[in-house]
């Protein structure tokens, strides 16, 4: 079992970080505060703020910063992944807020199509814990988080 540094910050690909420039109330994750949560509608072609409570909130907003040079994450050990908005000059570091069944690249640069692309999916979280002892034996990646919680990724689609 491989366990994933704490606090790795992974980038998205370029086409989902202009897709995100577009929010449902015409606000993108730049002006997003902290707390914020967002969800892909109609795929990669836009994000729009929700509730967190809602299910299908999938990137909680941890940081907004007025940075372009990769550092928005660098306090924020729960940071999975961060924007940069250069034509704004700002910067957004996210955490991921899966599901079971849930899907990523590879690279875990973002989520991905089950059905159609492959990588790794989301086979457990567990909750109150820090310790992945609990995984499934199959599991290859580990994210420790510090609310704390524990999600456990298989390879997908399994080999």
């Amino acid at each position: 079992m491989k366990t994933a540094r704490r606090g790795v910050v992974m980038t998205f690909l370029l086409g989902l970080v202009f897709a995100l420039a577009a929010c449902s109330s015409g606000a993108g994750p730049t002006t997003a505060v902290v707390g914020d949560c967002l969800v892909e509608a109609g795929g990669a072609d836009d994000m729009n703020v929700v509730e967190c409570a809602d299910a299908e909130a999938k990137w909680s907003v941890l940081a907004v910063a007025d940075t372009t040079d990769g550092t928005v994450c660098a306090d924020q050990p729960d940071g999975d992944i961060y924007l940069t908005f250069e034509d704004d000059g700002k910067s957004v570091c996210l955490r991921l807020l899966g599901a079971v069944g849930d899907c990523a690249w590879t690279d875990f640069s973002g989520l991905a199509d089950c059905e159609e692309d492959s990588g790794y999916q989301l086979a457990a979280i567990l909750e109150d814990t820090d310790d992945e002892a609990g995984c499934p034996a199959e599991t290859e990646q580990v994210r420790v988080y510090s609310d704390p919680s524990v999600y456990c990724w298989i390879r997908w689609p399994a080999s």
